[in-house]
């Protein structure tokens, strides 16, 4: 671009599907460079369950009272009950967003900036006992981590140095 001074990349794959990837990048030849990343990757760990439970509350699930004691009061229910059970989505999507601005205002120096956001959601199966009854029940993730990172950079015919810092922060959106 501009008699070879700068560039610009696009790269994607995927696009439009559930495992999408985004690239792109641009910059100065020599003097910096700006690059933006996104990812989504899913994760399906069936597409055949079922539940009686219900999600009374983020990762809250609990047994209808209703039901509960129709069954104390008639276990012959139960084949028509399961019956009854409803779809549950058993998969979890991760989604990744980054930025990076690289600068090297001279041969010497270079600077780097860098954020990233990921995010992860859904329910994956985890396995529980139930009296001697084993159960696998549907557990909420709802992740959140952002990195971030600076760095700076000297190199001279007498030597150099690296400074860098880099913070990441992870959170748990189910109580």
């Amino acid at each position: 671009l501009f008699q070879k001074n700068y560039f610009l990349n696009f790269q994607t794959r995927d696009t439009g599907r559930s495992d999408q990837g985004y690239r792109l990048s641009f910059g100065a030849y020599g003097k910096f460079r700006f690059e933006i990343v996104g990812n989504e990757t899913p994760h399906d760990f069936t597409n055949t369950a079922v539940s009686l439970y219900q999600e009374t509350a983020p990762g809250v699930f609990s047994f209808p009272s209703a039901l509960r004691t129709s069954l104390q009061n008639n276990s012959a229910l139960l084949p028509s009950v399961l019956g009854g059970a409803q779809p549950l989505d058993m998969s979890i999507r991760r989604k990744l967003v980054s930025g990076l601005l690289e600068y090297t205002p001279t041969a010497g120096w270079a600077f780097q900036v860098q954020y990233s956001r990921e995010a992860e959601g859904g329910f994956r199966p985890l396995g529980a006992l139930l009296g001697s009854n084993m159960l696998e029940l549907p557990e909420p993730i709802q992740y959140r981590t952002q990195q971030t990172k600076a760095g700076v950079e000297y190199g001279g015919k007498r030597g150099g140095f690296q400074a860098s810092f880099s913070n990441s922060v992870f959170t748990n959106q189910v109580s």
